[in-house]
């Protein structure tokens, strides 16, 4: 995809830019749902291919299978994203809320 296709809009929840973000991905149609790739934000692509957080009249008119996969999408989104404030954490507090036992 040429990069003047690629939206190039930000999370309407974080901001987070989407340049590159889809880079190698067939260009988003309006309408479409997504999940933003830094908060895991459940959003959707505007006529002019912005984002938008998606609503509830939304998320209900989905098939099953879309709404499965964007649950399992956020959800390896938040693990990373918990998973990257533990190892922040340091050590003996990161083991403490990790449930590991401390070196003696």
């Amino acid at each position: 995809m040429p990069p003047e296709e690629i939206p190039t809009g930000q999370c309407p929840e974080c901001g987070h830019s989407l340049h590159g973000s889809l880079a190698g991905v067939p260009k988003p149609k309006a309408g479409e749902p997504s999940v933003c790739v830094h908060c895991g934000a459940l959003t959707i692509f505007t006529d002019k291919l912005e984002l938008r957080l998606l609503d509830w009249s939304e998320w209900r008119l989905l098939t099953h299978a879309k709404k499965k996969d964007l649950v399992a999408t956020r959800a390896v989104i938040l693990a990373r994203i918990r998973a990257a404030k533990v190892e922040a954490l340091p050590d003996k507090m990161a083991r403490s809320l990790l449930s590991l036992p401390q070196p003696t």
